[in-house]
């Protein structure tokens, strides 16, 4: 979610066919940024799926197991000096292990990717610029150190934060040994600040919406499952995140969190400001209801 000029506002559209490696390098092949992930790869990539829950790929409330390994097989085609590749996520209340059991992604281990919990990782006490509730942050050196760090999501609407998209993923990055189990100092401090804290603290550099299956009307980790068959990809996260509310057919001006990130430079906050490669947007999506549409008076009555 690094800062970026308009010119960087492009994000790649794809519909996922026969493999989602194939939708993954047409995305590549629509930005022309072939030679860029060989330039920005570096040594060690890090790549934070959303692993919220011990849930099953292909549920739509995890990032799926396929589309993690076919960032990893790119990454080993296309990148051939990156000599470490970690996946890593930092559960709120599961250990990191059952919920990368649970998705699939043991299996990576025999492509010598190494699996992290991010919970348990070294840190450092990061400076955060601009800050909203955090001056600082203790954050794990796998992502700070990364010389290409990734986030790979579903897009979800719910009752925390309203939207997940990769801005919120970055919820799971500071350990919960500092902040509390689910991050409760986080839910204390406001969802949105913090999370506008966290991505200024480490910005991401390339962002993959896993739009295979998606979620709507859940909390973090349940929701109905809406089927979109599409991914977006991008090198400006607030990019990716706008289009992915367009999967959705949600206003990205109703996330407080897009709204500071705007403010502070990251990127865009509408459709119009973005160029759209490949896919037609407006095929692509459908439209995902969100806690107020289906009760408008529920947060009314909770407050009273």
């Amino acid at each position: 979610m690094s800062q970026a000029d308009d010119s960087s506002y492009r994000v790649a559209l794809t519909r996922v066919g026969d493999t989602v490696e194939e939708a993954l390098v047409r995305a590549f092949d629509l930005l022309g940024d072939a030679p860029s992930l060989v330039e920005r790869a570096g040594k060690l990539v890090t790549i934070k799926p959303n692993l919220t829950a011990p849930r099953r790929s292909g549920s739509g409330v995890v990032s799926d197991i396929a589309v993690v390994a076919a960032v990893v097989r790119l990454l080993r085609e296309q990148a051939p000096g990156v000599e470490r590749i970690v996946v890593g996520d930092g559960p709120g209340m599961a250990e990191a292990m059952r919920c990368f059991e649970a998705g699939g992604y043991l299996a990576l281990r025999d492509e010598g990717v190494e699996l992290v919990d991010l919970n348990a990782a070294p840190t450092r006490t990061t400076p955060v610029p601009g800050w909203l509730r955090y001056p600082v942050l203790e954050m794990p050196e796998v992502v700070l150190d990364a010389d290409l760090f990734v986030s790979v999501t579903p897009p979800k609407t719910h009752t925390d934060g309203l939207y997940t998209l990769h801005a919120k993923n970055m919820f799971g990055v500071p350990p919960n040994r500092f902040y509390g189990r689910p991050r409760r100092a986080f839910h204390r401090f406001g969802v949105s600040e913090v999370v506008h804290d966290i991505c200024r603290a480490r910005p991401i550099d390339l962002a993959i919406t896993d739009g295979t299956v998606a979620t709507q009307l859940g909390d973090p980790i349940n929701g109905e499952a809406v089927t979109l068959g599409a991914l977006a990809v991008g090198w400006n996260a607030q990019a990716v995140d706008i289009v992915s509310c367009g999967l959705m057919r949600v206003d990205p001006r109703r996330s407080a969190y897009l709204q500071y990130l705007r403010a502070a430079g990251f990127g865009p906050i509408s459709l119009e400001e973005i160029e759209i490669l490949g896919e037609d947007l407006a095929t692509l999506s459908r439209p995902f209801a969100t806690p107020e549409a289906v009760d408008p008076g529920a947060q009314l009555a909770s407050a009273h």
